[in-house]
This record gives C-alpha cells, sequence and structure tokens, in this order.
C-alpha cells in the first residue's frame, strides 16, 4: 500500500514539472538575447538535448512507477479477497459459537427473570396466606368484643383472600406438586369462614328478633312494636350493628318478616280502621283496638298512619339523635314503601270510593291526605328523596276512570254473587197468553231466585247510568253485557252438577236462560242498552235449549235402554210366539209388564219433576217425546217379528191396551193424540193384532183408510204374513194393501 502511493506522488510531480516547461515562454527568451547564432545553436541543441534526457528519464521512472502500481493493484485484489474470506470466516464463526453464547445468556436471562417472577408470586402467595390468618383472629377478636361491623369487615376480606389463593393455585405451576394438600387445607379454612359467617348471622338474627318485634297482646287487646336495640346496646355500639347490619345479605329475610307483622297488625288495622288509638311508650308503639261503634272521621285513619310513622321515626333515630338508624329506615323503605302505597289505595281509597260522581270532589281531599304521607316518608328519608313517583297523583289525575271502574267492578262482583247463588230457591213468573196484548209475553213457569235479581239489578244499573256522565255511562253500560256474558259463562259451568244429574234444575236453568232472553227482547226500542245485549238473546235462548235438550237425550236413553235391553226382545219374541195360555206366558206377560211398569215409574218421575217448572207447552212437547219414542220402539218390536200367534196377538194387545191407558191417565188430557204424534200408530197397531183380514182390508181402504195413514203398506203385509197362515184369503188380501 505505501508503494502505491508513492507511485503516485511521482507521477503527479512529473506532471508538474512537464507544467513547467513552457516553450513560448522559452523561445521568446532565446530570441531576446544577443549571443551570436553558433552560440545559440550549441545552446539550443544542448537544452533539447538536456530536455529529452529528463523526459527519457521520467518516463523511464514512469514505467517503472506503472509496473510497481500494477503489482500493487494486484496485491491489493488479493489482500480484498483475503479480507472477504477472513470476513466470511468471522461471520460463519459469529454464527456458530457466538450466537449460540448469546441465546444462551438470554436464556439464562429469562431463566433469572422467571425466578424472580416465581419468587415474588411465592412471597405474595405467603404473604396473603399470612394475612387470611390475621383476618381469622381479626374475626375472633371481633366477636369477643361483640363489634359486629368489624366481624364483617374482616370476614370480607378474608373470604376475598381465600378466593385470590384459590386462584393462585390454580394458576401457578409452582404450587402443582402441593395443589391437593393446599386444596384441603384451605377447604378447611372454607368450611372455618362459613361456620364463622353463620355464627355471625345467627347472632345478628337472634339480636335484631329478640329486640325488634311486633305482636298481638292478646291479654290487653293491642298490638304492639317493640324496639329494644338502642337500649340493649350502647349509643356506638347500635351504630356499630346497623352498618355490619346492612353488609349481611339475609338481612332482606329478617325484615321481610318484620314488614310482614307490622303490615298486619298496624299498617292494615289502621287503613282498615281496626285501631283508633296510637300511643309511643318509652321503646313500644302501641296500637288500641276501635270499639265496634267507634265513629272516627275519615281523615283519622290517614293521620294515624302518619303518627305511626313519626313514631317509628323516634325509635330507629332515637329521636334524630343517631344517623345510622336512619340507614335502617332507609331499608325499611326500600322494601316496604311498595306496600304500604298499594295498601293504602286498596284498602282504604279505593274501599271508600264514592258512589256517586258529585261526591267526588269531598273524595279528593283523601287523595291529598295520602299524598301528605307519602311526602312525609320522603322528609325522613323512608323514600328516596329522588323518587318523585307517586301513586296518589296518578290516582287523582284519572279519578273518573278509578271512579267508573270501581263501579263497574263492584256490579260485577255482586252479579257473580247472585250467579253463585243456588238454582233450586226458585219464584214463579210469566203471564198466560191470553192475558196479553203484545206478542212478548214470557209464559208462566218457575225461575230462580237468582235470575230475578239479575234481572233487577241489570235495571239498577241501567237506570243508574241514565244520571252520570258520557264515559260513566258507557262503562255501565257495557258492564251490562259484561253480566250478560258472565252469566252465560259462568253459570253452566258453576251449576254443572245440578244441571247435568237433576233434570228439575236441569229445566230450571232453561227457564232462566229464556227468562232473561225475554227481558232483552222486551227492552225499549230507543234503550241505550239494547245494541249491547241483543246478541246475547240468541246465545242465551240457544245455551237454554241445548242445555235441555242434552238432558232430554239422557232421559230418553234411560227409556229406550229399558225397551231396547235383550230381555225386553226376548219377552216381545216369547210372547209373540206363545200358542196358549200356559204359566210360561203368563210369566213372560208379568216380565213385559214389569219393563213397562219402569218405563212409567220414570215418566212418573219427570212428570213431578217438570210440570211445576217449564212453560205447559214445553213441558208437553218434552214428555209427549219422551213418550213416543217408547211407542215407536214397541211398535218397531213388534213389527219385526216373523211369526205371532192367535194367544200371541191377544196379550200384546192387552198390553198395548194397558199402556195407552196409563199414558192416558199420566198425560191428564182427553185428547192425548195432540201431544203424543204416534199415539194414533200405536192404536192401529192394537187394532191389527185384534182385527180380521176382512177388518184389517176394509180399515186400509184401498190406501185411503185411517190404517193407510200410520202404516206403509210394506209393514202393514209383513204384520198380515205374521198374523195369519197362508191361505187363499190371506192372499187376496195381501193383493188388497198397496199404496195409493
Amino acid at each position: 500500500m505505501k508503494n502505491y502511493f508513492c507511485v503516485n506522488k511521482n507521477i503527479k510531480k512529473m506532471i508538474q514539472n512537464k507544467r513547467c516547461f513552457d516553450l513560448s515562454n522559452y523561445l521568446v527568451d532565446f530570441l531576446k538575447t544577443n549571443e551570436p547564432n553558433d552560440t545559440l545553436r550549441r545552446r539550443l541543441t544542448a537544452d533539447i538535448e538536456d530536455t529529452r534526457k529528463q523526459i527519457s528519464e521520467q518516463l523511464i521512472s514512469f514505467d517503472i512507477d506503472l509496473n510497481e502500481l500494477n503489482d500493487n493493484y494486484k496485491t491489493l485484489v488479493t489482500l480484498k479477497q483475503r479480507s472477504g474470506d477472513l470476513e466470511a470466516q468471522l461471520k460463519t464463526y459469529a454464527d456458530s459459537h457466538l450466537m449460540a453464547d448469546i441465546d444462551d445468556l438470554n436464556d439464562m436471562c429469562h431463566q433469572s427473570n422467571d425466578r424472580m417472577v416465581r419468587c415474588k408470586r411465592l412471597t405474595h402467595f405467603v404473604t396473603q396466606f399470612r394475612e387470611m390468618y390475621s383476618e381469622l383472629n381479626s374475626i375472633d377478636q371481633s366477636f369477643g368484643v361483640n363489634s359486629y361491623e368489624m366481624s364483617v369487615q374482616h370476614m370480607a376480606n378474608a373470604r376475598q383472600l381465600y378466593r385470590q389463593l384459590i386462584q393462585e393455585i390454580d394458576t401457578n405451576d409452582d404450587l402443582k406438586g402441593t395443589a391437593k394438600e393446599l386444596r384441603q387445607f384451605l377447604s378447611g379454612v372454607k368450611n372455618e369462614l362459613t361456620l364463622k359467617r353463620e355464627e355471625l348471622i345467627y347472632n345478628t338474627k337472634q339480636l335484631f328478633n329478640s329486640n325488634v318485634k311486633a305482636f298481638k297482646d292478646v291479654a290487653n287487646d293491642e298490638y304492639v312494636f317493640e324496639f329494644n336495640l338502642i337500649n340493649y346496646l350502647k349509643s356506638n355500639d347500635y351504630k356499630n350493628f346497623i352498618n355490619s347490619f346492612i353488609e349481611i345479605p339475609e338481612y332482606e329475610i329478617i325484615l321481610k318478616h318484620l314488614i310482614k307483622t307490622l303490615n298486619e297488625y298496624f299498617v292494615k288495622n289502621i287503613v282498615e280502621e281496626k285501631v283508633n288509638q296510637l300511643s309511643l311508650e318509652d321503646n313500644k308503639i302501641i296500637a288500641t283496638k276501635s270499639k265496634p261503634d267507634g265513629s272516627s272521621s275519615s281523615v283519622l285513619p290517614l293521620s294515624l298512619l302518619k303518627t305511626f310513622f313519626d313514631y317509628l321515626n323516634q325509635l330507629l333515630t332515637d329521636k334524630n339523635e343517631i344517623r345510622e338508624g336512619r340507614q335502617l329506615l332507609k331499608l325499611l323503605g326500600q322494601h316496604w314503601t311498595e306496600d304500604i302505597l298499594n295498601q293504602i289505595l286498596n284498602y282504604y281509597l279505593r274501599r271508600l270510593m264514592p258512589k256517586t260522581e258529585s261526591e267526588i270532589k269531598q273524595y279528593l281531599t283523601l287523595i291529598d291526605a295520602a299524598e301528605d304521607i307519602r311526602c312525609y316518608l320522603q322528609d325522613i328519608g323512608f323514600i328516596d328523596e329522588n323518587n318523585m313517583d307517586s301513586p296518589f297523583v296518578e290516582f287523582a289525575l284519572n279519578i273518573g276512570y278509578h271512579f267508573s271502574r270501581k263501579l263497574c267492578t263492584d256490579f260485577l262482583i255482586e252479579a257473580k254473587t247472585i250467579i253463585s247463588r243456588d238454582l233450586h230457591q226458585t219464584v214463579e213468573v210469566g203471564t198466560c197468553e191470553t192475558t196479553t196484548s203484545d206478542g212478548n209475553h214470557f209464559p208462566v213457569c218457575r225461575v230462580s231466585q237468582l235470575v230475578v235479581e239479575l234481572k233487577q239489578l241489570v235495571e239498577d244499573i241501567h237506570q243508574f247510568s241514565i244520571r252520570c256522565s258520557e264515559h260513566c255511562c258507557q262503562s255501565l253500560l257495557q258492564t251490562i253485557a259484561d253480566i250478560v256474558e258472565l252469566f252465560i259463562d259462568m253459570s253452566p259451568i258453576y251449576h254443572k252438577k245440578l244441571i247435568t244429574e237433576f233434570p228439575q234444575q236441569n229445566a230450571i236453568f232453561h227457564n232462566n236462560c229464556l227468562y232473561l232472553a225475554n227481558f232483552i227482547e222486551t227492552l225499549p226500542s230507543n234503550s241505550s242498552a239494547l245494541p249491547l245485549l241483543d246478541p246475547y238473546r240468541p246465545i242465551l235462548r240457544q245455551l237454554g235449549s241445548q242445555v235441555f235438550l242434552k238432558q232430554m237425550k239422557s232421559q230418553e236413553k234411560i227409556i229406550l235402554d229399558l225397551v231396547q235391553s235383550q230381555q225386553f226382545a226376548h219377552c216381545v219374541n216369547d210372547l209373540a210366539t206363545e200358542d196358549t195360555k200356559s204359566a210360561l206366558g203368563d210369566q213372560l206377560a208379568k216380565e213385559f209388564r214389569r219393563i213397562l211398569n219402569q218405563c212409567l215409574v220414570h215418566l212418573n218421575f219427570l212428570k213431578n219433576a217438570l210440570i211445576d217448572v217449564l212453560p205447559e207447552k214445553v213441558y208437553h212437547k218434552a214428555i209427549g217425546t219422551l213418550v213416543n219414542s217408547l211407542f215407536n220402539e214397541l211398535i218397531h218390536k213388534i213389527t219385526i217379528q216373523n211369526d205371532i200367534s192367535s194367544s200371541g196377538a191377544s196379550r200384546l194387545s192387552t198390553e198395548i191396551e194397558f199402556l195407552l191407558k196409563e199414558i192416558q191417565l199420566f198425560l191428564d188430557t182427553e185428547n192425548p193424540m195432540r201431544l203424543v204424534s204416534k199415539w194414533s200408530k200405536l192404536t192401529e197397531m192394537k187394532f191389527i193384532l185384534n182385527a180380521s183380514l176382512v177388518d184389517i182390508v176394509n180399515r186400509w181402504a184401498d190406501g185411503c183408510g185411517i190404517l193407510a195413514v200410520e202404516f206403509s203398506a210394506q209393514d202393514v203385509k209383513q204384520l198380515i204374513r205374521v198374523l195369519f197362515q197362508n191361505t187363499e184369503r190371506r192372499a187376496q188380501a195381501l193383493n188388497r194393501i198397496t199404496s195409493k
């Protein structure tokens, strides 16, 4: 490298020397001399030769320096290559050895940091253990001096430390080896904490319940609220107890039990005017029951209620000397305010709701008195001062709505009470058809006393609505409709057992429905209630008819079960084929007569149950339908016989004659055919059983006779075939029985 810089220096010097030789200046100086030409020529030649030699020497020197420069450049390239190799070797060494050492050093640093963190966590874990034991010892010390507030605080701290220790065991890997033992140990600590907590709750509850209680003094006939906490505890201990009491979650259960007894013995009795005197004696509030003839003013209960809360405030705060007592008062308010306001509304204000709209203005003074109590409770801290919602203000603003609602509710309750009465207490209603000039008469029958009272209630409500404001009038008219709907929905369910099991009760219910429907039908056309009630008229008629029809079907089934039984069918069959008057025939006749008598007994039972209850037309139609079913089944049983002997026909005719006489006596009418449509048909059946072929043909009269009215040609032919033997005369008779 040194030689390289020397060569460069010589080159630069040579160039500088070359630049110092100025030919133009040399010639000027040479020509200015006065020397002879030969001398000048020799001098010039000598100078030229010297200059040439210098240049040659410099060129030679330059060639030597250039070669040295080339050699130095080659050396430089070689050194640079060696430097690159050394750098690569150094890098390789650094990558393989130095980085490994650095990684090891980093690992050692991380391990050192981890050890420090783990040591700190273990140190913190041990510290928490010590703190927890300290808190446990503090709990015992607090128990010893009855410091309830400190006990609660130390217990909360211990529980928090316990949770932190459990969490540390779950997350700290260094503790995994001893996690099981630590958990078992902490489980014992948790059990100890639970026992101490239960002990604290029990002691607090016992202390509170033994010194704060409401009860009824039966001996003196009075209600007592006793608050001995301040007397039992010192002033500071009382403050301490209150502060600890509100920290216990179970305090709500204790307070709710106290509130329940205070509601029962004081608030409810005051607003219902069952007590008329309160007194504050030492640490007791005493309420005396009202006398039966006590005449207290309408505002007195609310004034008395305000006095009660004033006494309560004095007891809990030691006449405003203990500020912590207001915390207990506030807790009572949080759980009791809603009950108090609701009881004033429901058991006092709603109970004294006026009966007429003209009394509402005077009634508002009661609402003002109730609002005054709410404001007083807010002033003493019983109600949160930020709670501006007042149910009494809302009640006063909507007094018209509440008045009409209370009025309508009372009417509905009265209607429900009426509907719940017995059906069998009946009265006779209706008029004879001949005594009325219009078509809207109601036939004579018996209805329940309850439906007459219900009708009177509806009429009273309708008359009352005429004197009310428009809004109240509409509400009352809707109430009338609701009463009718209540009867439709409630009465069949409430009296279901009686209606289902007893025909007379069923008939009474049927009459009740028709009576209400007739009442709606006879309302004046200009009545404001008619548009609301008219849709219920067909519903009432349908309800009464369906219930009664269902009962009649069940009664019909009882009768048909007798005559459709296998026993009756065998009797008819054997009786029809019996040829001689034998003992067997007599026995069959008795069995046949017994079944008919059972039917007659049941019909007579229905007659006695219904004849004085149902309208005459309805009764006759119902009984006639049942008798028709009996007659129709008997005719069917005879018609389907394959053979009837002459003696059998005589016996069947005798039984039919007996049945007709009994039914005529049962119906108590001279013209039974008007009530029983099958009367003629059974009479004609009796005729056929006793008649000859000629009589039957004559009575048929080519399809124009009486017999043709009741029987078809096919039925008559069948009867002829089973009654008469196959002869020429029977064939001729059959040929003459043709349809017209």
